[in-house]
């Protein structure tokens, strides 16, 4: 089964494939590494979550988007997250340039990604259902990172 927990894979038959189970706590590692690779980075984060000094977390618990991904996936699945009661929300953003803090966006496999996506899930759940999730805010961490240096992600992919 290799490394998949959830993950999507936007570039295989031009659709979606994921798996996706809610637990307490998530992390989305997501990525611009070109189709079939993986920015070192993110699998070298993927690596430390998963093992006991980076939390013990499981393959249920990562999400994996080391092609990019779009605005409207990440709502979507940003929302489910946090409506779903997710207490605890990981996020690691690895570009392949470095973000300066004062950007409003960054840029993911092509896709141009306000910041304040990654960074307010719980306003966006109540945007995108139009109910108030006011007491479901999860504790979200963001970390931005860049990377341009590229590994085959053969063992991500879901067959």
């Amino acid at each position: 089964m290799g490394k998949v927990g959830a993950f999507i894979n936007f570039k295989k038959s031009n659709g979606y494939s994921l798996k996706m189970q809610f637990t307490n706590r998530y992390a989305l590692l997501c990525g611009s590494a070109p189709e079939g690779k993986i920015q070192e980075k993110l699998d070298e984060m993927y690596d430390f979550l998963s093992s006991k000094a980076g939390g013990s977390w499981t393959e249920d618990e990562l999400m994996l988007f080391p092609n990019g991904i779009t605005e409207d996936v990440l709502v979507s699945v940003l929302s489910q997250l946090v409506v779903s009661g997710v207490k605890q929300l990981f996020l690691y953003v690895c570009t392949q340039m470095p973000v300066a803090e004062s950007e409003k966006t960054v840029w993911l496999g092509g896709n141009e990604i306000r910041k304040e996506l990654f960074e307010k899930p719980a306003s966006l759940a109540d945007f995108v259902t139009g109910q108030g999730h006011g007491e479901l805010v999860p504790d979200v961490q963001v970390i931005y990172d860049s990377d341009r240096e590229f590994v085959d992600a053969g063992e991500y992919y879901l067959e």
